[in-house]
């Protein structure tokens, strides 16, 4: 997840007969100077070639409205982890009150800015902090759970969530068991492929299409969980999707189980990874100059769950709300140092700080206008 030379990760999909991807992999092929010798077409290879911005403006030309993606900057996924294995353990009994106010979206954001900056001052708090998302062993996190680490002057947040942690410790301690007991579900919680594909399928390709047919590329992660999507077989029912402050409809009616295959032996396999190098690309840290022109294409087809800086976290949230939640977030941090229930009166203590963070002389000081 902290890795510098892979900052985000993407996952795509593609609607084709294997008739249709055999087609568009010959037309990619065809008059190639150089030719294209790989039996296998990958964008990690093609991607080197002069011709490379040529290849893929054909892939999404003969693709467009066929496929979906999925975008996730790793950090800030990792970011979003905090509220949700730090602070939900603690709060679990009531978690719905945070949730609607927007604290996890606070916590992702602000934790994402300070974890952004790769070997930055807070960058040994992050690796511990992965660390413990692989093995839910406090001991693997001393400067999470133990010690005061050195804490970036300007981040307010992730200083109140160590806070928190400190004196929560022995709580998130013992609502972790299950994870470290199940070994086998709980290390594939940091990799982002299962989301990825349960997003495209059931708020995507799932209610665009009767049914389906799925093919993944071989996977462990997907292998592991693969045995969830079995109740979707023959399912024509719709129902909700419960995600943050929205609803939204959700389906998926499958032909059959999931089916897996390595790539080289299917050409659709070969489109979808086309179709995911060059959205690393252009959505990565330094897109290439020469791809830009077709972002705005691949824009259209990005799925409304990704994890990018600019529409995840707190960047949608108003001050008030960001101010109120802060309010909230050192309330909690003060009582995890007293080892106080955190959950005590809370619905009083957020309206007190919605109604402080409205105020006319906080909105003066601050600088804003209602």
């Amino acid at each position: 997840m902290l890795g510098d030379d892979q900052p985000v990760f993407v996952y795509a999909a593609v609607e084709l007969s294997v008739d249709e991807a055999t087609t568009l992999i010959a037309e990619i092929r065809e008059g190639r100077k150089p030719i294209i010798q790989a039996e296998e077409l990958k964008a990690s290879s093609l991607r080197r070639r002069g011709d490379w911005p040529q290849i893929a403006e054909l892939v999404l030309t003969r693709l467009d409205g066929r496929y979906s993606f999925l975008v996730a900057n790793k950090r800030l996924a990792l970011a979003g982890k905090a509220f949700e294995y730090l602070m939900e353990p603690v709060l679990e009994d009531n978690n719905g009150i945070f949730y609607a106010a927007g604290l996890h979206r606070l916590v992702a954001g602000a934790v994402h800015r300070s974890f952004e900056t790769v070997g930055g001052p807070a960058e040994d708090i992050a690796r511990q902090f992965e660390r413990f998302m692989r093995s839910f062993d406090p001991a693997d996190a001393p400067a999470v759970f133990n010690a005061t680490p050195e804490v970036p002057a300007d981040a307010r947040v992730l200083r109140e969530l160590l806070r928190f942690a400190r004196g929560y410790a022995e709580t998130i301690n013992k609502r972790s068991q299950h994870l470290r007991d199940d070994i086998e579900s709980s290390k594939w919680v940091l990799d982002l492929t299962s989301t990825a594909l349960m997003s495209l399928l059931i708020n995507g390709f799932g209610p665009k299409h009767r049914q389906l047919e799925v093919l993944c590329d071989e996977s462990k992660p997907l292998q592991g969980i693969v045995s969830e999507f079995d109740a979707f077989i023959d399912n024509d029912a719709d129902f909700p999707l419960h995600g943050g402050n929205r609803v939204v409809p959700g389906r998926l009616n499958l032909a059959a189980p999931i089916r897996f295959g390595r790539s080289q032996d299917n050409p659709t396999l070969q489109i979808a990874d086309l179709i995911a190098g060059l959205a690393a690309q252009l959505y990565g840290r330094t897109p290439p100059a020469d791809l830009l022109p077709l972002k705005a294409r691949l824009d259209r087809h990005l799925h409304e769950d990704h994890i990018l800086p600019e529409t995840a976290g707190d960047s949608q949230m108003s001050e008030a709300e960001k101010d109120a939640n802060m309010i909230v977030l050192r309330h909690l941090a003060a009582r995890a140092e007293l080892k106080a229930d955190p959950l005590k009166d809370i619905r009083k203590i957020y309206a007190g700080a919605f109604k402080t963070a409205n105020s006319v002389e906080r909105r003066l000081r601050t600088g804003r206008r209602k």
